[in-house]
């Protein structure tokens, strides 16, 4: 068969506009990064946002939380961005759990909040076993001491997450060896 990528964009657009979900999140991959067709990051966003309405959303919804978060072709939104992200998070996705932590620990203009954050690390490591979240967690316990976080307690959660191979995990794990001692 030979390629007609004009035709398949057409036909793509056709049933994305009938709201099937998946032509809108490749039809919205299309337009945000200009694949295929010109960039359009308005459309791009249209598309990921009318996709993330159906059983996409869990990668949409991060997608878009990602976009907001970023300010990556639009006005950054954090706001909008914990929504996408809160919405992803229902399904379960560790990656939009890490971020909410991480939104929560660091702020990014909004209050801080070390206990929300260390509910969504939690929350991703029991759901997902996911070694970001553990490293994330030991961070949030060793840099606030007012936790009262035994130090085995994040030595298990650092040497989990190297193991579970994310190398970074070792760098802090020798800061909180060394401080141990």
């Amino acid at each position: 068969i030979q390629q007609n990528v004009t035709k398949g964009i057409e036909l793509l657009t056709r049933a994305a506009k009938n709201d099937y979900q998946i032509s809108q999140t490749y039809i919205g991959y299309f337009y945000y990064f200009g694949i295929y067709i010109p960039q359009d990051i308005n459309k791009g966003i249209h598309y990921f946002l009318k996709s993330a309405k159906g059983f996409n959303g869990q990668k949409v919804s991060f997608i878009v939380g990602n976009i907001y978060l970023k300010g990556q072709y639009v006005p950054r939104d954090v706001d909008k961005a914990i929504h996408y992200y809160k919405e992803s998070s229902c399904f379960n996705n560790q990656y939009a759990k890490n971020n909410l932590g991480m939104i929560y620990k660091k702020g990014f203009g909004k209050p801080k909040s070390v206990a929300n954050s260390i509910v969504y690390f939690q929350e991703a490591i029991q759901q997902k076993n996911d070694p970001v979240a553990m490293y994330n967690l030991a961070h949030a316990y060793f840099y606030n001491e007012d936790l009262n976080i035994d130090f085995q307690t994040i030595i298990n959660l650092l040497v989990n997450s190297y193991y579970n191979n994310f190398a970074y995990s070792i760098l802090l794990l020798l800061l909180v060896l060394i401080k141990k001692n």
